[in-house]
């Protein structure tokens, strides 16, 4: 690794003592040369979140939201592939303590409000993962997340005057069990979310098909001692 290198991963983890707050998730930008995520801001005597950009080759730092009115955390940066834009996470206090989806450019210039309606995670960080398909000339893509242990699909089309298209939510067949941090499959057919059933202390990585409501379980663990956030499919080589 390069001088660069080491100092952007450095910033991007924390691990010189910086306390970034790498637990509200990072994400690579789809050309690989930036890594979105949240650092810790202190306005006043209180200590937020907020969202961060840095570059791989030189470590060049920019802060993407800054916004002092804003009370709660900006978390869990998600860049789109296609639109080669940054969906993440406000925890909004003055909406309830309940989660609301924000778009935001790579340098922070633009920032648009997606209203998908308040949402709330049972387990793990919140976040709002973009479809690998979409069209840049009219900012149609596709946002999934869970909403009270339920799988939400959001449709949108980010050049609208009302960018939410369509939203669908899908619940677990079986009734013991919760969906959360759901993903999307490489050709966006199919999610990869956590699956767990609260009364049996189970927890499962598992695929959902929207179209037939089955479920693959890949793997299983016992949730009072382990923990499983965030997984991914992806295509290997």
């Amino acid at each position: 690794l390069t001088a660069p290198e080491v100092q952007s991963y450095i910033l991007a983890t924390g691990h010189d003592g910086a306390g970034t707050d790498f637990s509200w998730g990072a994400d690579w930008s789809p050309d690989g040369q930036f890594v979105s995520f949240t650092f810790p801001v202190v306005y006043g005597s209180t200590s937020l979140s907020r969202v961060f950009s840095v570059r791989r080759a030189d470590g060049a730092l920019e802060q993407l939201t800054d916004d002092p009115t804003n009370i709660r955390d900006d978390v869990s940066p998600r860049w789109s592939g296609a639109l080669n834009v940054i969906a993440y996470v406000r925890n909004n206090q003055t909406s309830g303590g309940n989660n609301e989806v924000f778009v935001i450019s790579p340098d922070g210039s633009w920032r648009q409000q997606i209203d998908v309606g308040h949402f709330y995670s049972y387990t793990g960080p919140p976040a709002a993962n973009w479809s690998h398909s979409g069209d840049p000339s009219t900012g149609a893509g596709a946002l999934v997340f869970d909403d009270y242990g339920s799988i939400v699909v959001v449709s949108v089309e980010l050049s609208a005057a009302d960018p939410v298209l369509a939203r669908d939510t899908f619940t677990d067949p079986d009734p013991q069990y919760r969906f959360t941090s759901p993903d999307w499959s490489p050709d966006d057919t199919q999610l990869i979310s956590v699956r767990y059933s609260p009364s049996n202390n189970v927890g499962q990585i598992a695929t959902y098909d929207p179209q037939t409501g089955a479920t693959n379980i890949l793997l299983q663990v016992n949730s009072r001692s382990e923990f499983i956030y965030f997984p991914t499919w992806t295509v290997v080589p």
